[in-house]
């Protein structure tokens, strides 16, 4: 039996790409989303960067880390977790700045390739926490830890983030649950807020946060214990800016609060 070469190539082209993808669904459509890492040929993801934290160390190659005085930077734990985690914690320093810890990527990724993350995550409780995540382009002390939301209410984010999507929440503000909020540069957006329904985190239970930029656009879905919860915000952020993934936990007392995290993929179009 005989193959045509052209039909070959012609299957080279579209196969295990975005093309490929289209003949089923769209990327704004869930099963898009969901199907869009193995879009491989044209999508590039953190599959080679431990994404479940499965080695001894933090794959420090992919991620930086730093904590305030007293704090826990992120690292795999002494006794493993089950499939890989790694954890952080705020410590008991009396001064709330020194009660910060970071985790962040390169400024590689951008809205306009349809950038996203997804994290599955867990917080020891759900008193006294303050938390962000999703992607910067950068701060003014960007190898400091400091909290990335000065204020949910009246939106305001750390000096010099110009362009933001972030999920995360901070039980000292009146809105006590998670919230989207962003920023966008060059006049694009002032900086804002959507809250994510009700939704607080359980203690000591996973949560999965799934986080997609498609150009300006952000769209959050949660699932917390087979519960999902969505919110969106159009014209969220400057979708051509370099943008990098980050996690900021912070201490509202000077309780100790431990951040455990399951995995954190990270993906975009090639092009």
């Amino acid at each position: 039996m005989t193959f045509s070469t052209k039909y070959v190539g012609r299957g080279l082209r579209h196969m295990m790409g975005r093309r490929h993808l289209a003949r089923f669904t769209g990327p704004r459509d869930p099963l898009g989303q969901f199907l869009t890492m193995y879009a491989w040929r044209d999508v590039v993801a953190n599959h080679a960067n431990d994404p479940h934290f499965l080695g001894d160390t933090l794959e420090t190659n992919f991620w930086t880390t730093n904590a305030g005085t007293g704090a826990t930077a992120f690292a795999v734990p002494a006794t493993p977790g089950l499939g890989g985690t790694i954890t952080g914690a705020t410590g008991t320093d009396g001064t709330a700045g020194n009660r910060v810890v970071n985790l962040y990527g390169a400024p590689v990724w951008k809205g306009d390739n349809n950038c996203g993350m997804e994290v599955r995550l867990k917080v020891s409780a759900v008193t006294s926490i303050e938390f962000a995540l999703g992607f910067i382009d950068t701060h003014d002390t960007i190898t400091t830890a400091v909290p990335l939301f000065g204020d949910i209410d009246t939106p305001t984010l750390a000096a010099g983030i110009g362009d933001a999507a972030l999920v995360g929440m901070d039980t000292a503000e009146t809105l006590a649950t998670l919230a989207l909020a962003g920023v966008g540069s060059g006049g694009l957006a002032a900086a804002h807020k959507t809250a994510i329904g009700t939704l607080a985190p359980t203690a000591d239970t996973f949560m999965t946060i799934r986080l997609q930029l498609i150009g300006n656009d952000a769209f959050v879905s949660i699932d917390d214990g087979g519960t999902q919860t969505t919110a969106s915000k159009t014209t969220c952020i400057e979708g051509g800016t370099l943008v990098r993934p980050i996690l900021a936990i912070s201490g509202v007392t000077n309780t100790s609060r431990t951040y455990t995290l399951d995995y954190w993929y990270v993906w975009q179009d090639l092009a």
